[in-house]
């Protein structure tokens, strides 16, 4: 028997129905999994995971924080709308998405669906603006600090000779070398001296979209933990970039 051709209004609706089904599910999931957890040990989660679902941790990670943020909504339905992708968006603790953020993204999606993309475009439109100042060049920091540097040498010299002969200063203790944050800071100082170019000669990039937006919260999640730390930066360390409202075409 031929099956009946229905309306595309009808499977749009039913498409609709399906894909807010997604969502719940996985909000349902992320229930059962912290329920779960809490029966297992110390050191059995993974291996657990692993066996009865060939499940990673990062998927586990991604379903549990889905339902803890479910959990702080009035109701499931209000995230219905939200693509599993940006639900994993909003509900991730990278600080990119703030509360006011998350507060735009969910009265759209009473009305809307939103997917990551989007979820992203609306959380860059309420960026603060971009000072219009460019910021200095690296060039440009160095030569301040050598003039300032030989300044401070020259008072100093001049002090030796008019004064008693200074004491001499206690050796400078050892400070291991970390060098995460020495590669971090070399990465931070090559991009901010590209920022004066056209973001058009980098489209070529071998980066995906998604790798280039995983950077860009990992910058802004390093910047709002230092804030939070109460870290403060002089002109002689690396300055990280604004974050940026839009993307140059």
């Amino acid at each position: 028997m031929k099956k009946q051709r229905r309306k595309l209004s009808i499977i749009t609706q039913d498409l609709r129905i399906a894909l807010k089904r997604e969502t719940t599910d996985i909000i349902g999931i992320g229930d059962l999994l912290i329920e779960a957890k809490d029966h297992l040990k110390h050191g059995k989660w993974l291996p657990w995971l692993k066996k009865e679902f060939s499940l990673s941790d990062r998927s586990a990670r991604n379903y549990m924080q889905a339902a803890k943020f479910a959990a702080k909504s009035e109701t499931v339905s209000d995230l219905g709308n939200l693509s599993p992708s940006a639900l994993y968006a909003i509900s991730s603790d990278s600080g990119f998405y703030t509360p006011e953020i998350i507060k735009v993204i969910l009265q759209e999606a009473k009305k809307n669906r939103v997917g990551k993309d989007r979820a992203w475009d609306i959380a860059l439109s309420l960026m603060p603006e971009e000072d219009e100042k460019k910021p200095p060049t690296s060039k440009e920091l160095q030569q301040e600090q050598e003039a300032e540097a030989a300044a401070k040498d020259k008072e100093e010299a001049e002090a030796i000779l008019d004064g008693p002969p200074p004491d001499l200063p206690p050796a400078a203790p050892i400070v291991p070398v970390d060098l995460a944050l020495a590669q971090f800071n070399n990465a931070i100082k090559a991009l901010g001296e590209l920022r004066t170019k056209s973001v058009n000669r980098f489209t070529g990039t071998t980066h995906n979209v998604d790798e280039l937006r995983e950077v860009a919260h990992f910058l802004f999640a390093v910047a709002s933990a230092a804030v939070k730390s109460g870290h403060s930066f002089d002109a002689g360390e690396v300055q990280l970039m604004p974050e940026p409202k839009s993307v140059k075409q």
